[in-house]
C-alpha cells in the first residue's frame, strides 16, 4: 500500500545493489570498432582561437575524438562493450570551441553535449538537453518533438573540464516481451547544478538505436564535432526489477491532518491505476489523499531500496504490512529484504 496526501508528486522506485564500473582508458579496447576519430591520450586542450580544434596529449586516462566538422555518419560513434540498464552515469567532457556531441543511454536516448557558453535560454540543442525525438511523417516544423531543453545554462567555456551526472531508469518489459514502461531520466545534473528531473521517455531520440531493450550501450557521439572524456564511471542497478501490476487506486476528499486513518473513509472514487502511482487521479490541489493498493512481483530474493520524490505533502509506503517508509515529506528512502514471489 502506498499513500500520498496533499499536493504530492511521487517517483516510485526499487533499485538492487549498485555496482560501480570505472570504463579503463588505458586504450581503446572498453570499445567496439572504434573509428579512426577516436584515441586514448593523457589530456586534452582546445584551441580557443580556432572552431572546433582540440588536440591531446601523449599518455593514457582521456578518450579523445578529434572529427572534422560536417563528415557525419554512425560509423563515427562509439559504444561500450559494457551494457547498462538502470544506472547512474557520470563522467567529465570537454568541448571544442563551437563543437557538438552527445551521449546516448543504451544507446537510443541522448543527452546534449554542445558549446553552450554565454547562451540565455537553453534550447534542446543545447548542453543538457534531453534531445528531441524525430518523424518524418509529421508536418514540416513539427518533425522533431518531445525534446527537453535544460531548465538553466550551467555550462562552462569551452576547453574547460565539466562534469555530467545523469540518473537513469531503463524500460521495462514482460515476459513476452513487451514495454511495460517507458524509460525515463530520473535527474541530470551538470557542474553541480541539477537540469532535467523526471522526464519520460516515449522512445529513442533522434540518431539513437532504433527498438528499445533492457540493457544497451553507452554511445558517444562522434560526427559532430571534437569533444574529449575521461572519469566515465557507470553504477548499474543490475538485480531484475520487481514489477507493480493490478494496480489500484482510491481518492479521498477533505483529509486534513498528519497520518489519517483512510481505512476509516469512504473513498469519493476508485478504479485500476493504468497510470501508475500519479497524482493526476487526484482532481484537487489540497486536503485529498490517494491510496494506491497492488502486487509486487519480486523476481529475485534480496535487499531492495524504495525511494520516493515528491514536491509537498506526506507519504508512507507498506508492504506486507511492514512499514517500509512511515509518514513524511519530501524525500524518502526505506530498505526490505524480500523473498522471491509476490
Amino acid at each position: 500500500m502506498f499513500c500520498i496526501k496533499k499536493t504530492t508528486t511521487v517517483l516510485f522506485l526499487t533499485l538492487g545493489a549498485a555496482q560501480a564500473q570505472q570504463i579503463p582508458l588505458n586504450d581503446l579496447s572498453a570499445f567496439k570498432n572504434p573509428s579512426a576519430n577516436w584515441s586514448i591520450g593523457a589530456d586534452a586542450t582546445a584551441d580557443l582561437n580556432a572552431k572546433n580544434a582540440l588536440v591531446g596529449t601523449a599518455g593514457k586516462g582521456t578518450l579523445i575524438c578529434v572529427h572534422t566538422d560536417g563528415k557525419y555518419g554512425r560509423e563515427f560513434d562509439l559504444s561500450t562493450v559494457a551494457e547498462h540498464g538502470d544506472a547512474d552515469v557520470e563522467f567529465d567532457f570537454m568541448m571544442a570551441k563551437g563543437s557538438n556531441s552527445g551521449v546516448y543511454l543504451q544507446g537510443r536516448y541522448e543527452i546534449q553535449l554542445f558549446d553552450s557558453w554565454g547562451t540565455k535560454q537553453p534550447r534542446t540543442y543545447d548542453v543538457g538537453a534531453i534531445y528531441e525525438r524525430w518523424d518524418e511523417s509529421r508536418p514540416d516544423g513539427q518533425k522533431g518533438y518531445e525534446g527537453h531543453p535544460a531548465r538553466m545554462n550551467a555550462c562552462r567555456a569551452p576547453g574547460l573540464w565539466q562534469h555530467l551526472k545523469v540518473s537513469f531508469q531503463a524500460a521495462r518489459f514482460g515476459a513476452n516481451g513487451q514495454k511495460m514502461a517507458n524509460a525515463k531520466i530520473l535527474k541530470v545534473e551538470l557542474n553541480g547544478a541539477v537540469i532535467q528531473e523526471e522526464i519520460e521517455l516515449t522512445g529513442p531520440t533522434r540518431g539513437g538505436i532504433e527498438g528499445e531493450i533492457a540493457k544497451g550501450p553507452l554511445l558517444f557521439q562522434g560526427d559532430h564535432g571534437s569533444v574529449a572524456f575521461r572519469n566515465i564511471v557507470v553504477k548499474s542497478y543490475d538485480k531484475p526489477q520487481p514489477m507493480l501490476k493490478n494496480l489500484k487506486y482510491a481518492f479521498y476528499e477533505n483529509v486534513t491532518g498528519k497520518q489519517p486513518d483512510l481505512n476509516k473513509l469512504t473513498p469519493k472514487s476508485q478504479g485500476l491505476a493504468e497510470a501508475g502511482i500519479n497524482y493526476n487521479y487526484a482532481p484537487l490541489t489540497k486536503d485529498y489523499a490517494l491510496r494506491f493498493t497492488g502486487t509486487l512481483n519480486v523476481p529475485e530474493a534480496g535487499e531492495y531500496v524504495f525511494t520516493t520524490v515528491q514536491q509537498s505533502g506526506e507519504l508512507k509506503l507498506v508492504l506486507n504490512n511492514q512499514s517500509i517508509i512511515a509518514w513524511q515529506g519530501w524525500e524518502g528512502t526505506g530498505k526490505a529484504t524480500l523473498p522471491a514471489g509476490e
